[in-house]
């Protein structure tokens, strides 16, 4: 669906606040779905479907998303990521040594996370750098 798309459905008129608008309905009802099936406990992993869609990330044009992506990751964070009371849901040390906390001061500090369950560890690890060349915005797909 275009961002233009959530405009009309949204009844907002700033692109930015349509897409987290419908990114937070959307991943609240499918938060809602999972624990009604008994899932408790879901380890999500951003991609780039929550984030725009594999159509949204042509770099101009009229489907681009690429300005819009702040606001499906907040929608996300929001969602998914933080329970009841707003705090991140990963925040448990994985060892006795090592820090509770997502990687701070790195723009994916509500996406990226390690968990571990029992003997198995989790590791999500969001992708999605905006670049900027001084001319335009890009995703870094080579590093």
């Amino acid at each position: 669906m275009s961002n233009e798309n959530l405009i009309s459905l949204t009844g907002k008129s700033d692109i930015n606040e349509a897409v987290f608008d419908a990114a937070s309905t959307s991943y609240a009802k499918t938060n809602e779905v999972y624990q009604a099936a008994g899932f408790t406990t879901h380890i999500p992993c951003v991609g780039d479907h929550e984030i725009g869609g594999n159509r949204g990330f042509v770099v101009s044009g009229l489907k681009s998303k690429l300005n819009s992506i702040s606001s499906y990751r907040q929608g996300w964070i929001d969602s998914f990521m933080k329970d009841d009371n707003g705090l991140f849901r990963f925040n448990e040390a994985l060892t006795d040594f090592s820090p509770a906390r997502p990687p701070e001061e790195s723009g994916f500090q509500g996406t990226s996370f390690a968990y571990r369950r029992k003997n198995s560890l989790f590791i999500s690890v969001d992708v999605f750098k905006i670049m900027n060349d001084g001319t335009s915005n890009y995703y870094d797909r080579s590093n």
